[in-house]
């Protein structure tokens, strides 16, 4: 039997996803070794790489000249599409942590470069491959639901907040706040079961008050909080995208609610399907064992079952991931989708600049 040659990666970033998310899957993997990793805190990264036997690099230059054959980017939001570009020019695949870009121009840049280098870009959205959402997908490409005319979509968070005043609610490092942080994830599900498409018109409405609000003790990241929080805490909208297809989107880091909640709803020609279920690692919510229902205008109603287990998703980003460039696969249609989601959330903060009245006039 031929031994498995484990992939070779490289780590740029060092904080909370990396150390409490990718790196125990990555160990629990025998095709994967991370071999070198860089952050701009050199002392997190030297007390990561250290049990790993993984070089702790002193700049990103060096880490790419490493001995690699992937990277996985989980610096800030910021940094994401000039790291990716760096990796791929450099003949490596990547894992992007989410979301893509912060520009839907960095975001097509990126995609270019992975289609100039042919080297594999992921984008880090684990919900995609969550039991439910593979059934719904089946679904779909079935014709059970028909033609799908309107989604609704929310996750909303009782307590939730990142450290305020850390690069997760600055907008010059972030790109944006909940809308950018859990709207990716809904608009990437969105694009991923019904096709990427461009929004035709919207209305958005932002609130801020990152001041009064709560940090989670469950979210810490242990990042001390410097400079001032200049992002929206919570985001709701309706777009007209082309289909057509009417969106409802709500997402909220911190809100009235009993206990968090992530939920979505596809109504089509020839029948309903709603998701309820709570996406993340939040403790303060609820993950049925049946988290979808679907109801076809002819046959029998279905319920789908979903994973308890909260890594799952992560489990099966990495799964594809390694596997597939094992096998050679270059996941072009999933690196749309989450363009165009890139796209989508910059249509829609542009949407909240520019409020109108019931009239269509500007307010």
């Amino acid at each position: 039997m031929t031994a498995v040659v484990p992939l070779r990666l490289g780590i740029v970033g060092a904080g909370r996803v990396v150390e409490r998310v990718h790196l125990p899957l990555i160990l629990e993997r025998t095709d994967v070794r991370v071999a070198a990793l860089f952050d701009a805190d050199g002392a997190r990264s030297a007390g990561l790489a250290r049990p790993l036997g993984a070089a702790a690099c002193a700049s990103l230059e060096e880490l790419l000249g490493s001995d690699l054959d992937a990277v996985l980017v989980a610096c800030p939001n910021h940094q994401h599409a000039a790291v990716t570009l760096a990796a791929l020019d450099a003949g490596l695949h990547v894992l992007c942590e989410k979301p893509m870009a912060t520009s839907r121009s960095q975001a097509e840049a990126m995609v270019r470069a992975s289609e100039r280098a042919d080297r594999e870009l992921t984008i880090a959205f684990p919900s995609r491959h969550r039991p439910e959402i593979e059934a719904l997908r089946q679904a779909l490409r079935d014709g059970v639901l028909g033609e799908i005319r309107s989604v609704r979509c929310g996750w909303l968070r009782r307590e939730g907040v990142p450290g305020i005043g850390t690069w997760f609610t600055r907008r010059d490092l972030s790109g944006g706040g909940v809308l950018t942080d859990l709207g990716s994830h809904l608009l990437d599900l969105v694009f991923c079961l019904v096709g990427p498409r461009p929004l035709a018109s919207a209305t958005v409405r932002l609130a801020h008050g990152l001041e009064r609000a709560d940090q989670a003790s469950w979210y810490t990241s242990g990042e001390a909080g410097h400079g001032a929080a200049d992002v929206e805490i919570s985001a709701s909208g309706f777009a007209l995208l082309e289909g057509p297809l009417d969106l409802f989107l709500e997402v909220s880091w911190a809100s009235a609610v009993p206990r968090d909640r992530t939920y979505l709803e596809l109504a089509g020609t020839d029948g309903v399907a709603r998701l309820e279920t709570l996406f993340g690692f939040s403790p303060n919510g609820l993950r049925p064992r049946y988290p979808l229902r679907i109801w076809p205008r002819q046959g029998r109603p279905q319920r789908i079952e979903g994973s308890p287990d909260v890594m799952q998703p992560y489990r099966a980003l990495w799964s594809r991931f390694v596997e597939g460039l094992a096998r050679g696969e270059r996941r072009r249609a999933d690196l749309a989708e989450a363009a165009a989601a890139v796209a989508a959330v910059e249509a829609l903060y542009r949407a909240a600049e520019q409020p109108r009245d019931v009239l269509g006039g500007v307010a």
